[in-house]
């Protein structure tokens, strides 16, 4: 049987240290370090892959301590369950705080969970079969005829097209080629397509499945013609 490499996993992008509340003077910014970092963990209960972000604010104090977390933005419960978890275990290499120097400093922090194609080689691999993927193979697939334990490339590669497509927006982010914000729109545009997305590939077997995607997601993972 042919699997394709596949990670749940959580990634901590796009930090940025600001200084609210102490705009009336000007300090250096000192360099922030960890003591201490334990990653948000993929829920276990989910059973298969699931998507989403966590955009949390935290402050980070002269002494290393992480105050005031604010969870600005959470797609699952679980996912904000976790970042709690991991968040609570932060330390921070405390900073000599001067006339000059910020006494603490505020971050924003966005989380990103989701499902990588693997190591690089296998990426390329999936990458380059998922987008000739025809609407054909997807439609067998989704139509539940072919469940037997030995199955094609192709046919797992049809099974996981979905889940595929999703990993090539968490892919695009960690690469910083989709920013954040963009990712979570790109994310609420392909749930929204999907009965369309299903519904042109039964009416068009013959195209390719990238092709039925919404035009902004086909840009944003570098679709063929997009």
């Amino acid at each position: 049987m042919v699997r394709l490499g596949r990670k749940l996993c959580a990634f901590a992008l796009c930090v940025l240290c600001t200084f609210d509340g102490l705009a009336d003077e000007i300090f250096d910014e000192p360099e922030l370090e960890y003591l201490r970092f334990e990653p948000p963990v993929f829920p276990a209960s989910f059973r298969k892959p699931v998507y989403g972000s966590v955009r949390i604010t935290y402050w980070v104090t002269r002494d290393g301590k992480l105050i005031d977390l604010d969870v600005e933005h959470s797609s699952h419960p679980e996912f904000e369950r976790s970042v709690r978890q991991a968040v609570a275990l932060w330390r921070f290499k405390p900073w000599t705080s001067n006339q000059s120097t910020a006494p603490a400093l505020r971050q924003e922090l966005n989380i990103f969970f989701g499902d990588t194609l693997g190591d690089k080689n296998t990426a390329a691999r999936t990458r380059l079969r998922f987008m000739g993927l025809r609407c054909a193979a997807f439609n067998s697939e989704h139509r539940g005829r072919n469940r037997s334990r030995s199955r094609t490339a192709g046919q797992i590669l049809a099974s996981q097209a979905l889940d595929i497509t999703r990993s090539l927006i968490v892919e695009g982010v960690v690469a910083e080629r989709i920013s954040y914000h963009d990712s979570v729109v790109l994310f609420e545009n392909f749930d929204a397509s999907l009965q369309g997305l299903v519904k042109a590939c039964r009416e068009a077997p013959e195209s390719r499945y990238v092709d039925n995607l919404p035009q902004d997601l086909r840009f944003a993972i570098g679709a063929p013609g997009a």
